[in-house]
């Protein structure tokens, strides 16, 4: 019998712990609180669906770190952390677009290694830089609409927000930099046999 090891017993705790936080919020009647942790179980479970029907299966890490932040944002949201702690929405937009930033060069890396498309490593670092910005708008949209709609105070005014767009995009721009010193240090044969193990189909296939 394969026993699941420490990562997975982690990764998949902070999981219960959003899923718990659901029913937690309907009893106290924090509705708005309710719904954001019910789509905070949907992105934390998004690499075992991407894993079950497209055979992709993302490093531990990532995973790991996309339920803490989720988790995050939820604490934050429930004793009010974002007001009294003045650090922890920078630090939640930092780390955020930081991670989103690695999906988005990591997803686009393994496409161009797989031959699915065709970019230098150049324009890599740009969309990765590109993509944790325009994810960050994203969201201060629907800080914006939350505020509207539903009154909520997720903004503070437009210095807040601006600061919020600062944020991600020095974390985007990290980790272009980052992603791009990586893959052009490692050789050849390990770039090759960290992407096997995590796209099982194009690894059959012999693409990698």
């Amino acid at each position: 019998m394969r026993l699941p090891n420490f990562n997975r017993i982690v990764t998949f705790s902070l999981q219960l712990l959003l899923i718990g936080m659901v029913p937690f919020f309907l009893y106290g009647r924090h509705y708005v609180r309710a719904v954001a942790a019910l789509i905070a179980v949907f992105f934390s479970l998004l690499p075992a669906i991407v894993k079950r029907n497209y055979k992709v299966t993302m490093p531990w890490l990532f995973e790991f770190v996309i339920a803490l932040l989720l988790l995050m944002h939820l604490l934050g949201l429930q004793l009010n952390f974002y007001a009294t702690l003045w650090w922890w929405d920078k630090m939640a937009h930092l780390l955020g677009s930081a991670i989103v930033g690695a999906l988005g060069f990591y997803g686009v890396y393994a496409l161009e290694r797989a031959g699915k498309i065709q970019v230098g490593l150049g324009m890599i670092a740009l969309f990765t830089f590109i993509f944790a910005v325009a994810i960050g708008a994203v969201w201060e949209v629907g800080e914006y609409a939350s505020d509207i709609v539903l009154d909520t105070h997720n903004q503070a005014g437009n210095t807040d927000t601006m600061v919020d767009l600062i944020n991600d995009s020095v974390a985007g721009l990290i980790v272009a930099i980052l992603g791009v010193w990586y893959v052009r240090g490692q050789p050849e044969e390990k770039l090759r046999d960290e992407l096997g193990k995590h796209m099982t189909h194009i690894r059959e296939e012999g693409r990698l």
